[in-house]
């Protein structure tokens, strides 16, 4: 016998292990995102969805990191035009995009979710419904500060802004350091303005999807009216989603509105509307409504 050749049990008789299991791609399952700017809520909301028994959201995928290279290079392939390959890659994709949802999805489920902050468009799936995250840009920015500096790792901030990287060894030698210092905390004009521009292009871009698109199935939360009344908002995630309310579970740690004390290196870090009071100034102010200040006041952030 060639010592090469292995003989392989029929398809029939090899258990597939769970990494393979065969999954259910079919209309009886329905995929939604939540999108947002980062730091509008989409956590949040991610986990007010996963207290009802037919919905599990996870994330974050970034399909369009994906989607959009593939179909950029879909459209420079004249080959792909010939027998419907294009299609036949697409449909592949799509599949692609589900399974590996619901290999990380509760099995359960009915409603499969991708938390990912970002525009709505592109869209990942075609048949796919929106839950976007509004919330306060000044408390956006204050946000994301103590975010990317308990998170350094994630991103490459700190090489190009010299005052964000100074601020970084004060905070890791005291977390409190800007609680006590609120007045340091926005110091990076860089850094102000990147943030109110990532804010402005992610939130405009999401109204003039809804106003544009009306056949996406889009529902915009305020974060504010989620932190305000989050039982009867919530319900209107779940009844978006054409889930009954009134299955989902109580509240926890992780969704009240409020938490118990500011922890600068959480994740769930303070929880509150207006917070970016404290760390506000008249410099800080102009600097971010000459590029957010329109929408601002469009919203009703400020008038």
């Amino acid at each position: 016998m060639n010592p090469f050749y292995l003989k392989i049990p029929s398809f029939e008789a090899v258990e597939m292990p769970p990494l393979f299991r065969p999954l259910d791609v079919s209309n009886s399952r329905r995929y939604f995102g939540i999108r947002g700017c980062m730091k509008s809520g989409t956590n949040w909301a991610g986990n007010l969805l996963n207290l009802h028994p037919a919905i599990s959201c996870t994330g974050e995928y970034h399909w369009e990191r994906i989607v959009v290279p593939f179909e950029d290079n879909m459209a420079q392939r004249p080959m792909l035009k010939r027998h419907n390959a294009g299609e036949r890659l697409k449909n592949r994709m799509d599949r692609l995009i589900r399974e590996t949802m619901l290999d990380l999805a509760d099995p359960k489920a009915k409603w499969v979710g991708d938390r990912t902050p970002g525009e709505i468009e592109p869209c990942f799936l075609p048949d796919a419904s929106y839950i976007s995250m509004l919330r306060d840009g000044r408390d956006v920015l204050v946000s994301r500060a103590f975010h990317m500096l308990s998170r350094p790792e994630r991103g490459n901030m700190f090489r190009k802004d010299p005052i964000m990287a100074g601020l970084l060894p004060r905070f890791e030698k005291n977390p409190g350091y800007f609680l006590e210092n609120p007045e340091q905390l926005l110091s990076s004009k860089k850094f102000i303005i990147d943030t109110a521009n990532m804010w402005v292009r992610i939130v405009r871009s999401t109204l003039e999807t809804i106003q544009k698109h009306p056949e996406i199935p889009v529902l915009l939360v305020r974060y504010e009216s989620l932190h305000a009344d989050t039982d009867r908002v919530r319900r209107e995630m779940y009844e978006f989603l054409d889930c009954d309310p009134d299955l989902g579970k109580p509240l926890d740690e992780k969704t009240e509105p409020n938490f118990a004390q500011e922890n600068p290196t959480s994740l769930y870090r303070q929880g509150k509307v207006g917070g970016h009071r404290q760390y506000w100034n008249e410099r800080v102010d102009e600097i971010f409504g000459e590029v957010a200040g329109a929408l601002l006041i469009e919203l009703g952030y400020k008038v």
